[in-house]
């Protein structure tokens, strides 16, 4: 006796979701609509009273830099699947780019107190795409930068692969962490 099995192709695109949860967050877009989120005993409030609840994904590195058309996709990709947030992890990490400080591999400046142009210019629409679809975002703002000489850090190269913890009390690196940089806000 012979068992014939049938089976149903279940694809996953990269472009797209097998199935539409976009509804879920559908009247938060665009992201940031209630206000600001606060803390109202233990859970989370906008000023408009609305609750906030998030579902959410990593994105690591030089992820967080993709074209304008793959930031699109991808974007829409996430609210299809229910999302509504997004946490950018590592964005300043030396070892991968691109990163904040640089687009492309080159020449090493000796300093982290500019940001990459192109990488902003991507960063910037990927913000713009995810806030378009009602998806929220958490930024590390200092996990993996590596302070150099020209940054006024006293013994940079001693301080290993990252700053921290010394980030935390090291006046110069406090100050740092703080600076406007033109155009582009503080990181």
């Amino acid at each position: 006796m012979s068992m014939e099995r049938h089976y149903v192709p279940y694809p996953l695109y990269w472009d797209d979701a097998p199935i539409d949860l976009s509804f879920i967050f559908e009247n938060e877009k665009p992201a940031g609509k209630h206000g600001f989120l606060k803390v109202k005993g233990d859970k989370l409030v906008f000023e408009d009273g609305t609750r906030g609840r998030f579902y959410g994904v990593n994105f690591n590195s030089a992820l967080n830099f993709p074209d304008h058309e793959f930031a699109r996709i991808t974007a829409k990709r996430l609210a299809k699947f229910g999302l509504n947030l997004v946490r950018f992890h590592q964005m300043d990490a030396d070892w991968c780019v691109p990163n904040i400080f640089y687009f492309t591999r080159g020449k090493r400046k000796d300093n982290t107190r500019s940001l990459d142009p192109e990488s902003m210019d991507r960063f910037d629409y990927l913000v713009y795409c995810l806030k378009e679809q009602g998806i929220y975002m958490y930024l590390d703002c200092l996990t993996y930068r590596r302070f150099r000489d020209g940054d006024g850090v006293k013994y940079p190269e001693e301080l290993g692969f990252a700053a921290k913890p010394y980030c935390m009390y090291d006046q110069r690196m406090i100050e740092l962490q703080r600076n406007t940089y033109p155009s582009y806000g503080t990181i």
